[in-house]
């Protein structure tokens, strides 16, 4: 008995440093994440980086022949909330079954505190969407974009969007944040764009076959979006 109970007493002694050592890992990996986020905070907040101006101003995106066509382009600024882009297209295109669907791009040529692609008036964008993958985008394999489902008036819309921040394109608040940051300090720049793809949807619950027109759209036009918020050079 006084064997057994030995045994039990190392394997819990065992358990308990095992604990400690998962406890410490996970405070060391929290801590050194926050202290990341507070060095990009104060650079943002006290540096004011080069500004990067794109290469084309949108241009290479008003297309009239392919899969979708370039019908008119639109007004207005602050799309979802999203305030304060250096430059702002917004377009409406057309596939050949009269398909229309809204191309919106704020780009940033730079961020600084107050002037940020990730912004309070927008949060809503990353509590109410969904991860969907786009594959097969002709530039890269797979990307990982957010849905949302909203009311515009009496309509039922869906929009898709990303980051994408100097090339580099993510659909995380906290990742953008990071990546412009760390831009920022290493290369003294921090542009980066948020592009919209929207659709009017009639359900709110079954939208499949205006989400799988979405997907072509952003298959179709992803190579010409990306060489559209390249940096001039």
């Amino acid at each position: 008995m006084g064997n057994v109970k030995k045994k039990e007493s190392r394997n819990s002694s065992n358990q308990y440093w095992d604990f400690l050592k998962c406890m410490n890992r996970f405070d060391l990996a929290y801590y050194l994440a926050v202290s990341i986020l507070i060095a990009i905070g104060s650079y943002l907040l006290f540096y004011e980086p080069a500004p990067v101006l794109i290469a084309n101003n949108f241009s290479g995106l008003k297309v009239t022949d392919g899969k979708w066509q370039f019908i008119r382009e639109e007004g207005g600024r602050g799309y979802l909330g999203v305030e304060g882009a250096d430059v702002e297209y917004s377009a409406t295109y057309r596939n050949s079954s009269g398909c229309e669907i809204l191309l919106h791009i704020a780009y940033y040529e730079y961020q600084t505190q107050g002037k940020e692609i990730i912004q309070y008036k927008a949060e809503w964008l990353h509590y109410e969407s969904d991860i969907l993958d786009i594959k097969n985008t002709g530039l890269i394999n797979e990307m990982k974009v957010r849905k949302i489902i909203y009311k515009d008036g009496k309509k039922n819309k869906m929009s898709i969007y990303w980051y994408d921040i100097n090339g580099r394109i993510t659909s995380n608040a906290y990742e953008t944040k990071m990546i412009s940051g760390i831009d920022g300090i290493i290369h003294g720049t921090t542009n980066g764009a948020v592009v919209f793809v929207t659709i009017d949807i009639d359900s709110q619950v079954n939208h499949g076959r205006e989400q799988e027109e979405a997907h072509d759209f952003i298959i179709s036009m992803y190579p010409a979006i990306r060489k559209a918020i390249s940096a001039k050079t």
